[in-house]
């Protein structure tokens, strides 16, 4: 693996805490790549009440952000919490970071 291929992969480890590089020798191409890595998204989840208040409190203090996906997502207040809230945040900032590194990824792992 390059140098710059290489510092990509923790790059993106560091901001999305998905290891691209333990999948990413198993795709051709950037579309099943992008499918599989929003797959892995779905599997994040925030654990432990004291985690799911320190990454609220970093990316959404107001909570109108967690609160506006789990509405979306059909939940009622009686099943939310926490751990919930964090945890839908916490996937969807990470598709918005894998997003954004799709053309870079195609750039130095799919053109020739």
């Amino acid at each position: 693996m390059k140098d710059k291929q290489k510092k990509l992969l923790d790059e993106m480890y560091e901001e999305v805490e998905i290891d691209v590089a333990y999948v990413i020798e198993d795709y051709n191409d950037i579309d099943s790549l992008m499918d599989k890595l929003q797959e892995l998204v779905y599997e994040i989840e925030v654990i432990y009440y004291h985690v799911a208040m320190e990454y609220l409190t970093e990316h959404d203090t107001s909570l109108q952000e967690s609160l506006g996906l789990a509405h979306d997502m059909g939940c009622t207040l009686d099943n939310l919490n926490s751990e919930t809230l964090a945890t839908l945040l916490k996937q969807q900032n990470a598709s918005e970071k894998l997003h954004e590194y799709k053309d870079e990824l195609e750039e130095l792992f799919f053109s020739e």
